[in-house]
């Protein structure tokens, strides 16, 4: 492209009352997606607070609570090898692999497939409750399985955890190991080749201190109280970077009133 076409590019200029009033809109608009996104902040920090208040510190067990190795609070397996010399494409089945679970949550968009036997549908499933952990990456990175009604199942990368006889609540748990991957509770659990791994047999003997189940339960309604909380402010955040990018369409064909205010998200 040259110098002299760029020269002669005409490029409409609105008046000048109008731009500025463009820029009072977006600098408004953007201001209330900062607020949301540092109340958010502001909630997960509050759920690690509110568990280190509750619990002491899990590492090193400030609290002296009674220590179960993770064994005797939850059976767990690793999920299915993806071997693709052998997928045939038969039986297919979604399947959650290390990048799909994140703190907290999980990422369902697009799962990969795989083949699965009629057997492994069943030991491979999922329930309501249980706790799916990276095995490599980012060591320990745990969310909670959210749904009894959805045919997924994982892959070897992850580790299922299921609760035995109600001896802890998953967000107890999760909050644990939440604890340990951002304070080096793995570090003597995880063998090294090229990358951390943790292993099945070595999630296994990681003590966690293991404090009444009526604590852990109160824990657990403050938890979901928050979430709630979260998941309307993710809503709202959600609306105002909508609003913003609409603002600024809108902007630049010249179609935005110059009355124009954000009032109905603040």
């Amino acid at each position: 492209m040259s110098k002299k076409y760029i020269g002669e590019i005409n490029i409409p200029v609105p008046p000048l009352e109008y731009q500025l009033k463009v820029v009072n809109i977006l600098n408004e608009a953007k201001s209330l997606i900062d607020k949301r996104k540092v109340q958010v902040e502001v909630l997960d920090q509050l759920t690690q607070s509110v568990f280190l208040e509750m619990f002491g510190d899990p590492l090193r067990n400030t609290k002296q609570w009674t220590l179960l190795e993770f064994s005797d609070i939850c059976d767990t397996r690793l999920g299915k090898m993806l071997d693709k010399k052998k997928q045939k494409g038969q039986n297919t089945r979604p399947y959650l692999a290390n990048r799909n679970v994140k703190w907290g949550h999980f990422i369902l968009d697009d799962l990969p497939q795989m083949d699965f036997l009629d057997e492994e549908l069943e030991t491979l499933s999922l329930k309501k409750g249980d706790l799916l952990i990276c095995e490599g990456g980012e060591v320990g990175r745990t969310a909670i399985w959210e749904w009894d009604n959805k045919s997924i199942y994982f892959q070897k990368a992850l580790h299922r955890a299921r609760i035995k006889n109600n001896l802890a609540t998953p967000e107890y748990l999760q909050s644990v190991m939440q604890y340990f991957a951002g304070n080096g509770g793995f570090k003597d659990f995880t063998s090294k080749a090229t990358i951390a791994h943790l292993t099945g047999v070595k999630l296994k003997r990681i003590p966690i201190p293991n404090p009444p189940l009526n604590k852990q339960q109160e824990f657990t309604a403050i938890v979901h109280r928050i979430r709630q909380e979260k998941s309307l402010l993710l809503t709202t955040l959600r609306e105002l970077e909508n609003l913003f990018n609409s603002i600024m369409q809108r902007a630049f064909k010249g179609e935005l009133s110059i009355q124009e205010k954000i009032l109905k998200t603040k």
